[in-house]
């Protein structure tokens, strides 16, 4: 932070120095002027005027003497110089007689072992405005400058000098005093007492000590002191009063206190750098420094905090307290405005409340505390962009951590303890470009990744994951950069295929043996990087894709095989597609054997052994082996060696060869493809077909017999014609039976295959068809009209003394022993009180809206519940009497119970008020008949002795609760 801050500072000098000399230049009349014939010099000319430069550099020369160089001054006498700079002089005291009559703006003497000006040196010379004696061998300021009535700029830098005394009483319009890098030890505090107009003050890099108290009493203006680089102590009281005083470095001095900071007011101080000085504690800053802007206090030894610290720092932007031995911050110690605050490298451990009023923070960096909980930390930080979080303890990111920092780009996580990452720990960042996990302890990424839609860089290399799937990346498709290698990664299965702008994939050092292509976008046109060096690579046929998928120019690394044993340690960008699919191992002679990806094991062996001539099966067989073309060969019979050896087969090809038949304890049982063309087979293999998982089969070109005993595969065949792939080409062979040689077998039927059955069945047949439709008509007449017939026998007295009518007989097939009537306002009710106990009598209860579905009218939903049921119960209530479809089932109820002759309907008061405000035909009911009130005594025996009397026969619902209405018509 320290660092980017000097930077900037230093990048605004340089573009500052060049505006106030363009400014210079375009404000510096136009002179009409000459350059003069020089010997050791040169000249060129400018708007502004002459540019003279004598340098060794240019010229080489020995200037002891100095004699050549009087003769180019005494010929500049009438030029009119801009510039005059003598670079490398190889003089040590400059004479009195060289620039006499001179007319010169800027005078740069520099890298020259000069090491005294004689004091009439600069006699003569007119209107020097900028003296520059930087790198030289100087031990005093030379009194010689004394000349320069009207110098603004003296700069005398990287000299000898150890004091500085009263050198500089005649320049009284001086505004910029450079004596930086020398080694002044000492500063008269009359030094500066003429300069009232000096604003920057520049004495880093020398040996003080201490600054006089009295040294800017009369330097009011001063705007810009730098100090640093010293060995200053104690500032005291010499920076008191002054009112324009804008920027103070004293870093990297030995200052043990900022009371003058502190205690003091400056008004229009905006930059304070103190870093690098043994403070231990920083006070409340008064109220009489709100313009500072910016302070630099980074590797200290600050350990006490005041608790309002920087609170009355209203123009604060940027804190640097970094590499300090803070523990705590207060929550007030920081001003609602702060921006910018670096508390890197300290022994903060809880962040509790810290930053609850800073709500204007964007960058904030506390990488290498002994942080361990950032939960609800940074809930208050919306405006937050950066924040670093690297090298503490954190061991859990919990959900919605973040959930606040909407306009974060940048976290870094990377070098704590994390182990697990909440599946929403992400949660709200939507603006996040550069997130870093990297050197934790995480296994899964827990599909934390998601819904970062800005998301384009992801650190997470050092940590122990052990796979990456498609879960891992939901919503993040401008991630153009992963960074996960040293891990211990063994799969990425579909991980990358949203990543449609992937750019760079660095998996190098994991424990990958292969990785498809499926698990990577659809386009690879923007991969860039592509690096799985250091992983135990299988170089078969699942990585052919690296070598002829990547775009050109992908940067690949040197990745190296690890298996199998022919190609192990040889490097995979230097092998062949043909390299990677042979597969040698296992094969038998007179096959190939090569490999191909497969969507189901990721990778199998096909081998063909077709067209060699073979007699029996391969001895031996590839690991793996899931396709085998055996056509063309002459083997005659199967063994078990395909079941021993090649149990993963799921492709057989038997095609031209001399079997007579096919075993089903032959065929390895996961063939799903089966090819049986042109052989000796004469029998339909049903027992392959019905016991196998059959996809497709191959019969034609065999003489099949076409007989009686093919009928049920023939049966078979008809539902499965889709899988006999050559069904239009199969074909009986030429025998005695006319009506099936030599035709297709999926055009003949039962009566060719079996004529002499059909012949003799069919007599038998139709007498039996016969007695079986008449039994059928009559049962089918009195199941359907049982109810019927047995009224009608009562009503003529056939059977009264048989009692042959009953209820139950009435009831039997009902298929609800309760329909329970009640306003859907006392569902909550019914279904509370009531029905518990009558279902835990063993009684089945149909209610509207536990047993009937959508999509009927509701009069024939309620006629149906009705008829279902051996009894009604109304529950009567104030709600049951508003409603009008209440009253309608009683009415459907009553009229049932009028119909069958048996009192079906039961009343159950609920509320004593609704039984005086029923409809009249109700009310007559409840007159002519017993009903119960909720609540009476033996309640709960009447009403069971109300209900119908179980028996073992009437019909029974499994579950009344999931059995809906629709379902119950069907069942009767």
């Amino acid at each position: 932070m320290c660092f980017s801050g000097v930077n900037s500072f230093f990048v605004v000098l340089i573009v500052a120095t060049f505006m106030s000399q363009l400014c210079e230049a375009r404000n510096w009349r136009r002179v009409n002027t000459t350059c003069p014939a020089l010997k050791q010099c040169e000249c060129s000319l400018v708007v502004s005027g002459a540019y003279v430069r004598c340098s060794n550099f240019v010229k080489m020369v020995d200037w002891k003497n100095g004699t050549d160089l009087k003769e180019d001054m005494d010929r500049l006498q009438n030029t009119s110089i801009r510039k005059l700079t003598l670079s490398g002089v190889n003089v040590e005291v400059l004479p009195a007689s060289w620039f006499s009559n001179l007319s010169v703006f800027i005078l740069i003497i520099n890298h020259s072992p000069l090491k005294y000006i004689e004091d009439t040196a600069f006699n003569g010379i007119n209107r020097v405005s900028k003296v520059m004696l930087e790198n030289n061998m100087l031990m005093t300021i030379p009194r010689a400058l004394k000349s320069f009535k009207v110098l603004k700029s003296l700069h005398i830098p990287r000299n000898l000098i150890k004091a500085v005394n009263d050198e500089l009483y005649s320049l009284g319009e001086l505004k910029e005093l450079n004596l930086r890098s020398n080694l002044i030890e000492k500063i008269d505090e009359d030094a500066l007492k003429n300069q009232v107009h000096l604003n920057k003050l520049y004495l880093q890099n020398n040996r003080l000590e201490d600054i006089p108290p009295l040294l800017f009493k009369n330097t009011k203006h001063l705007e810009h002191i730098d100090l640093h680089g010293n060995r200053i102590k104690v500032i005291g009281d010499s920076i008191r009063d002054m009112p324009f005083l804008k920027v103070v470095y004293v870093y990297n001095n030995d200052i043990t206190e900022l009371n003058e900071f502190t205690k003091e007011n400056h008004d229009n101080l905006k930059s304070l750098r103190a870093e690098n000085n043994p403070i231990t504690s920083i006070a409340e800053f008064g109220s009489g420094n709100t313009k500072i802007e910016t302070i630099f206090l980074r590797n200290c030894s600050i350990s006490d905090l005041h608790p309002l610290a920087f609170a009355a720092l209203e123009s604060l932007s940027q804190l640097d307290l970094s590499s300090n031995r803070i523990s705590y911050i207060n929550e007030s110690a920081f001003h609602k405005r702060l921006e910018i605050c670096n508390l890197a490298e300290n022994q903060i451990t809880s962040l509790s409340g810290t930053f609850n009023r800073t709500r204007r923070m964007v960058s904030l960096n506390l990488s290498y505390n002994s942080i361990e909980d950032i939960t609800e930390a940074f809930t208050q930080l919306v405006d937050l962009k950066k924040l670093s979080l690297n090298n503490n303890r954190i061991r859990y990111i919990r959900d919605r951590t973040f959930h606040a920092n909407g306009n974060l780009n940048h976290l870094n996580l990377g070098e704590n303890i994390i182990e697990w990452l909440g599946q929403r720990a992400f949660e709200g960042l939507v603006s996040l470009q550069n997130l870093f996990i990297d050197h934790n302890m995480l296994l899964h990424l827990n599909g934390s990744v998601r819904h970062m839609p800005q998301l384009r860089t992801l650190h997470m290399y050092n940590n122990s994951l052990l796979s990456l799937n498609r879960n891992d990346f939901v919503d993040v498709r401008r991630l153009a950069y992963i960074y996960a290698f040293r891990n211990n990664i063994s799969r990425v299965d579909g991980a990358f295929t949203q990543l449609v702008n992937l750019h760079g994939v660095g998996l190098q050092s994991n424990q990958l043996s292969t990785m498809h292509r499926k698990s990577f976008p659809n386009s690879l046109m923007t991969l860039e990087t592509l690096a799985v060096d250091g992983n135990p690579l299988l170089c078969d046929c699942q990585i052919t894709w690296l070598l002829d998928s990547l775009p050109p120019g992908t940067k690949r690394g040197v990745p190296v095989c690890a298996s199998p044993p022919r190609l192990a340690g040889r490097m995979l960008y230097n092998l062949t597609v043909n390299d990677l699919v042979a597969w040698p191992e296992d094969c038998d002679n007179g096959c190939t054997c090569q490999c191909h990806e497969d969507s189901m094991t990721g990778w199998a062996v096909h081998v063909n052994c077709s067209g060699g001539d073979l007699k029996q099966l391969p001895r031996t067989f590839p690991e793996n082996a899931r396709k085998l073309d055996l056509s063309g060969n002459s083997v005659e019979h199967l063994d078990e060696r395909l079941v021993a050896k090649a149990p993963g087969l799921r492709s057989l090809s038997l095609r031209g060869n001399l079997l007579s038949s096919v075993d089903r304890s032959t065929i390895p049982e996961n063939v799903t493809v089966l090819d049986l063309r042109d052989n000796r087979l004469k029998r339909f293999p049903l027992d392959l077909v019905s016991t196998l998982n059959l996809t497709r089969i191959w019969l034609a070109g065999n003489p099949w017999s076409c007989d009686c005993e093919d009928y049920a595969f023939r049966q078979w065949a008809e539902g499965h014609s889709d899988m006999i792939q050559d069904a239009d080409e199969i074909f009986c062979a030429e025998g005695f039976n006319v009506l099936v040689s030599l035709k297709s077998f999926m055009e003949v039927g039962q009566k060719e295959l079996c004529p002499s059955v059909v012949s003799k069945a069919v007599s038998y047949g139709i007498f039996m068809l016969v007695l079986a439709a008449a039994a059928l008509t009559v049962s089918t007449a009195y199941f359907k009209y049982k109810r019927e017939i047995k009224v009608w026998l009562y009503a003529r007295g056939l059977c009264g003394s048989l009692q042959c009518i009953k209820e139950d007989d009435l009831d039997e097939e009902k298929s609800f022993d309760i329909f329970l009537s009640f306003s859907s306002k006392d569902s909550s009710w019914a279904y509370e009180h009531l029905i518990p106990r009558v279902e835990a009598h063993g009684f089945t209860v149909c209610t509207y809206d536990r047993n009937f579905k959508g999509g009927f009218l509701i009069q024939d939903i309620i006629h149906e519940a009705v008829a279902c049921s051996r009894r009604t119960v109304l529950l009567l209530s104030e709600n049951f009497v508003q409603s009008e479809w209440c009253r309608w089932e009683f009415r459907v109820a009553h009229h049932q119970a009028l119909e069958d002759n048996i009192n079906r309907l039961i009343v159950i008061v609920v509320d004593e008020a609704a039984s005086n405000a029923v409809d009249d035909e109700l009310r007559i009911y409840m007159q002519a008949t017993n009903y119960l009130r909720w609540g009476e005594t033996h309640f709960w025996d009447k009403l069971l002795y109300s209900l119908p009397k179980k028996d073992s026969h009437r019909k029974v619902i499994p579950n009344s609760q999931e059995y809906p209405m629709a379902a119950i018509a069907r069942h009767l």
